[in-house]
């Protein structure tokens, strides 16, 4: 269901979200990219379930909203920064 939904969110990131951005990956790069940054931030989820409600004994249902808040403005963050980002910003200016 996630590799499912990863295919989806992309779809809809790369056609909403950031459809004006001119990035300088191409379409399969960015997919990569997506991917592997979904992956990742489901892994991450684990182990900060498990701190939120195991350790500092917060009601689960409370934990699980906190982790999918952080790991939606990470992934935010990162498809700006990395995925989307336009060609020129990693140019240096001052040259």
């Amino acid at each position: 269901a996630t590799q499912a939904s990863t295919v989806w969110n992309f779809v809809f990131s790369d056609q909403w979200v950031f459809s004006g951005a001119s990035s300088g990956n191409g379409r399969w790069r960015r997919f990569w990219m997506f991917w592997l940054m979904n992956s990742i931030a489901l892994a991450a989820r684990w182990p900060m379930l498990f701190l939120l409600t195991s350790i500092l004994g917060i009601n689960y249902l409370i934990s699980n909203v906190l982790t999918l808040a952080v790991v939606m403005l990470a992934r935010y963050a990162f498809s700006y920064a990395v995925i989307w980002r336009s060609p020129d910003s990693t140019a240096d200016s001052s040259v």
